[in-house]
């Protein structure tokens, strides 16, 4: 796979998708330069059921995402231990089924959610809490949501992965693992 530094400008996007709250960081690069870094928080209307809620996060997707596409997404996978996992499952493959469809030399990276806890702090079974401290010391970067500090490591993740963000040895050897499961090393 080609990296940004091939190209002359690619965009990474970071997503933690869930039924009622999605998070989700663009990253832009030229080279091995990071041009832009933007966040959204998307937070459904709680009367929305089925097809209605996949079409409202879909457009709001599209609103966020430059119309040209991305280079990659890195996308946090189900959490199956929670009890709302139809809904997620809904909304996260019709986005999937997008940009599938919709920009089809990106590359999608799904990373479990004790992958990106142990990226972003050491350990896998860290709190929500300890990812946001974990992401403050690393990156100066904080939010009051969740799902946004979720999808900033994420595309901190691509950045790693295509070598502009630096890496410890730990966080080099996840990302290596996480790349080759999704048959891309």
């Amino acid at each position: 796979m080609a990296s940004p530094k091939d190209k002359f400008s690619s965009t990474i996007l970071g997503l933690d998708v869930s039924a009622t709250c999605t998070g989700a960081t663009l990253v832009t690069v030229t080279g091995d330069v990071i041009d832009d870094v933007s966040w959204a928080e998307f937070k459904a209307p709680k009367d929305l059921r089925g097809a209605e809620r996949c079409d409202w996060h879909l457009g709001k997707m599209t609103d966020f995402v430059p119309a040209r596409g991305v280079a990659m997404v890195v996308i946090e996978g189900y959490g199956f231990s929670s009890h709302r996992i139809v809904p997620q499952v809904e909304v996260g493959a019709v986005l999937r089924w997008f940009m599938w469809s919709n920009w089809p030399d990106c590359r999608i990276v799904e990373v479990p959610p004790t992958v990106l806890k142990k990226f972003a702090t050491g350990r896998g079974n860290a709190s929500k809490p300890e990812v946001a401290v974990g992401v403050w010391k690393r990156y100066e970067f904080e939010h009051k949501s969740d799902d946004v500090v979720d999808a900033f490591v994420l595309a901190m993740m691509g950045l790693a992965f295509w070598g502009i963000e630096f890496t410890n040895a730990a966080q080099r050897t996840i990302i290596d693992a996480v790349f080759k499961k999704n048959n891309l090393l």
